[in-house]
């Protein structure tokens, strides 16, 4: 950790050597053991993986009665080994069947060490919800990769944080929330500058006049909230100059973006792969723009219409299962989404490799030969100046696609053709695609927005 600031100290009175507070010294232990295991073979990650499985397993069959029904069904028994064959039989957990069992899969009990245990929430951004609990362990393991996440991408700790998110307090008009940290992990461990957010719905002129006002160090909102930010700041022909990095989280990135974004600002993009009930499955590498899987807090696996394991190049399902919730044990949740495997990365580290996050199945394309993806056609509206501020494709019926735009001026009908031709391009030639114009396209109640969404039943 050599080039770093010095560690904040827990103990007053002591500057130096630092003795920090107890939940920092867990992050730092738990992140000392990082730089180990990320650049272990990956047998020996996949060894570790399925000796912390068989630990939740055998919880499992003693607190969680509804999990060791599954683990019975798949031919586990209690104290028995736990290998590759017989995890491959337990069912995959779906969304759904989290919301019809509910509390019926909490464990009856979690080691009192692993703390008190708390609700969880999902946004409900698909439509469709998750509750639940988890343990403070949990929550320690998300901070200390966050942790992680600043350490690979050296973000100077002395910087001031922005975040347009979604807040359940956002103060008046144009007023943002201070916080003192830019989160619990870098704040217990080393002080950080402030943390200043503004809520991702109020209107995109007031958050721009925000952020350039702000002038902040580095930035984390939405993917598409990036976009509409850029394009707004292009328009006021200003940018905020003082900015060195950006991070995205909740949403897929759409094409172009990271382009957009380095020839506007001048900055990288860095994108996170997390989920509330399962916490962070995959953070950027430092050094491409794929993902590595955090396989110290969960055990992804990305799988075929058969249930096989995906080789690079192919996409499939995600299925994970985080490892240290003891609370509510989630074996093998298929959490909806589709992602794409890498090769082995050149970056040295060992940890599986996802090259694109593809979406969930509401906001993926299936095309006529039967492939997934996510409809590559957001260029159509990243140039400088678009006459577009926000815009959603929706296929409405196979192979139709209704192009809801918010123009921010009149189109003329040849800018209006242009549109519809490289969109088509983009879908393909069996896909019709028709403009239907819009005074606004709301986000999420938890503050998202998708680009692309799929009405036909799969």
């Amino acid at each position: 950790m050599s080039g770093l600031p010095p560690l904040r100290s827990g103990l007053p009175g002591v500057a130096w050597p630092a003795l920090p507070n107890v939940v920092a010294a867990r992050m730092l232990a738990l992140n000392y053991q990082f730089q180990e295991s990320e650049r272990m073979p990956p047998a020996e990650i996949r060894r570790r993986q399925f000796r912390q499985l068989a630990a939740l397993a055998d919880h499992c069959h003693r607190a969680a009665p509804r999990q060791a029904e599954r683990l019975a069904a798949a031919g586990h028994r209690p104290g028995a080994p736990l290998d590759a064959a017989t995890w491959r039989r337990i069912a995959p957990l779906t969304r759904r069947d989290i919301q019809t069992l509910g509390a019926a899969l909490h464990a009856a009990s979690a080691p009192a060490e692993h703390g008190a245990a708390g609700p969880f929430a999902t946004s409900g951004s698909t439509g469709a919800p998750v509750a639940g609990v988890q343990t403070e362990l949990c929550l320690l393991y998300f901070e200390a990769l966050s942790l992680r996440d600043h350490l690979w991408h050296r973000r100077d700790f002395r910087g001031t944080m922005a975040a347009i998110r979604h807040i359940k307090k956002s103060g008046a008009a144009g007023d943002s929330v201070v916080i003192p940290s830019w989160n619990l992990s870098a704040g217990a461990v080393f002080g950080t500058g402030a943390c200043h957010m503004f809520d991702v719905f109020r209107p995109v002129a007031e958050q721009a006049e925000w952020l350039l006002r702000l002038d902040p160090d580095y930035l984390l909102t939405y993917p598409t909230m990036l976009r509409e930010q850029v394009q707004e700041t292009v328009r006021r022909g200003a940018r905020p100059r003082r900015l060195k990095g950006v991070s995205t989280f909740g949403e897929q990135i759409g094409d172009g973006l990271r382009d957009l974004v380095r020839s506007a600002w001048g900055v990288e993009v860095c994108d996170l792969y997390s989920a509330t009930e399962v916490g962070y499955m995959a953070l950027q590498c430092p050094e491409r723009p794929h993902y590595h899987v955090q396989a110290e807090s969960c055990f992804v696996e990305i799988l075929d219409e058969e249930g096989r394991d995906c080789g690079p190049g192919e996409t499939g399902r995600v299925v994970v299962t985080p490892l240290h919730n003891f609370a509510m044990p989630l074996l093998r949740y298929d959490i909806g989404d589709f992602a794409t495997v890498g090769d082995p990365c050149p970056c040295g580290r060992s940890l599986p490799v996802l090259t694109r996050i593809v979406g969930r199945v509401s906001q993926t394309l299936r095309r006529p030969d039967g492939a997934i993806v996510m409809p590559g056609f957001q260029d159509v509206f990243l140039k400088p100046g678009s006459p577009v501020r926000q815009f959603q494709a929706v296929e409405t019926a196979p192979q139709r696609i209704e192009l809801r735009l918010v123009p921010a001026r009149a189109l003329a009908a040849a800018e209006e053709a242009d549109i519809v031709r490289r969109t088509g391009e983009a879908f393909g030639p069996d896909y019709r695609v028709e403009i239907r114009y819009v005074e606004q396209i709301p986000r999420s109640a938890g503050g998202k927005h998708e680009d692309f969404i799929t009405m036909v039943p799969r």
